[in-house]
């Protein structure tokens, strides 16, 4: 085993030992370090000025400890936005390993920069620590399936951290391919490589089991023994169908983000999502902003302590869990479950923005398409997604429609990569007449997930 390797499980056993107290302690001084660093940045002074909106005029004024985080304005996407951080970084661009984006809407996507060290620390490791977490040897032959093109779009998030964990184990070890690569060309890779495990998201192992049974493979005589997923949630009879396809020991989740890193993986027995408390701080909150009670749902806002491209600071993750108190087997870290995005829908591994959705009667009507309403729904059709698009309109030129439509909804970069990848069908288009769709209401629901109805 590695140095690296090595030194990953004893920081894991050490976390586990780790008392709220211990950890408590780390947090309040790395949060008054990372907010006085950003408060103080002269390269970026955004977040000066939005404390000073909220009225934290110097840095005498700073919260010193955790009790006090909610005294921070929480940031959002429009934030980051605005203040430019992949042009503007906090730190030097040498500093600054990559500029990654998030699945974007239509085209523009939310492009922050990750330095040298965060990416280390916070996917390259944190990969490995969720691999142990579920079972896994982190430095045994893997095999990840990662959204990028080969020899052109590379800077998603998902394969430039786990570029990271391959630079941590050995290329020799750890197998990127891109899902643009074949199904022949994945069983050449299966077994070939030999991986004990894989990463990537229920998508393609769904889809890549679809062809396998088309062409009379049995996925169980392969290597793989564990799957790491990421990405879109596994409904259960999923992970059922994936465990017995593959003959798998294991399947284990964890908490992926662009802007916030993996804060959280399953724990062994899947009983919740372990938040690694020694890099990040994970605030579930209410509708008042309060810290939920332990069972209750809430959103997560989340603070990546090491973070220096920007200020990943009280970050409004968009999603919703539920909170699950402490761990017992990791005592000074929390435990949250059931993780489900509140502002967008979820599509094959990806997201599609509600304000995407929002956008494309818009769209449509530049392409000659007049819409009244319009609603995406998630089908499945065998074991692949289907993107339904309800439209009502006084057009019935189905053909213009339908082109229209793919047009729109592949404007959004990584619905276009798995649908010309084959990880999704192309989207199904429902055609309704004025008043049929709406029936009178204000609004038709934008999206709805069908998939098992």
């Amino acid at each position: 085993m590695s140095d690296d390797l090595q030194r990953i499980r004893a920081d894991l056993d050490r976390l586990s030992r780790s008392s709220v107290d211990e950890i408590r302690s780390q947090q309040d001084r790395r949060l008054a370090e990372i907010v006085r660093f950003h408060f103080n940045n002269e390269r970026n002074t955004s977040y000066r000025t939005l404390l000073n909106a909220h009225g934290i005029k110097d840095e005498a004024e700073l919260p010193r400890t955790v009790d006090d985080i909610g005294r921070l304005p929480m940031i959002s996407r429009q934030f980051l936005e605005a203040a430019d951080y992949s042009r503007r970084p906090c730190v030097p661009f040498e500093d600054v390993r990559k500029i990654v984006e998030t699945t974007g809407t239509s085209g523009s996507p939310l492009r922050v920069p990750h330095t040298r060290e965060s990416m280390r620390r916070c996917y390259g490791e944190f990969i490995a620590r969720s691999a142990v977490l579920g079972g896994m040897d982190p430095g045994d032959p893997s095999y990840a399936i990662l959204h990028w093109i080969p020899g052109g779009k590379d800077d998603w998030a998902s394969y430039a951290g786990t570029l990271v964990f391959q630079e941590l184990v050995g290329a020799e070890r750890s197998m990127l391919v891109s899902t643009h690569t074949t199904p022949a060309e994945h069983w050449h890779n299966l077994t070939t490589h030999r991986p004990t495990w894989a990463f990537s998201t229920p998508v393609f192992f769904l889809a890549f089991a679809g062809y396998a049974e088309s062409t009379g493979i049995d996925l169980r005589s392969c290597s793989l023994r564990h799957i790491l997923l990421a990405g879109a949630s596994g409904a259960p009879e999923d992970i059922r169908f994936l465990t017995e396809t593959y003959g798998l020991e294991g399947v284990h989740f964890v908490y992926g983000t662009t802007e916030s890193f993996i804060p959280a993986a399953q724990l062994p027995d899947r009983s919740g999502y372990l938040c690694f408390e020694d890099e990040c701080i994970v605030e579930v909150l209410g509708s008042d902003d309060r810290p939920v009670e332990v069972g209750d749902r809430g959103r997560t806002v989340i603070t990546t302590l090491g973070n220096r491209g920007y200020p990943g600071i009280r970050y409004l993750q968009g999603d919703a869990v539920t909170h699950l108190g402490r761990s017992s087997a990791f005592p000074g870290c929390g435990v949250i479950d059931g993780i489900q995005r509140l502002d967008s829908g979820e599509i094959g591994d990806s997201r599609l923005p509600y304000s995407e959705i929002e956008m494309m009667p818009r769209l449509l009507l530049q392409r000659g398409i007049p819409v009244r309403a319009l609603q995406v729904a998630r089908r499945r059709d065998g074991l692949m997604d289907v993107p339904v698009f309800r439209i009502e309109t006084s057009v019935q030129n189905r053909e213009q429609i339908e082109q229209a439509v793919l047009e729109v909804f592949t404007r959004n970069i990584q619905m276009k990569d798995m649908v010309e990848g084959g990880m999704i069908h192309p989207p199904v288009v429902e055609l309704y007449s004025i008043g049929a769709l709406s029936r009178g209401r204000l609004k038709v629901p934008i999206y709805l997930d069908e998939r098992y109805l």
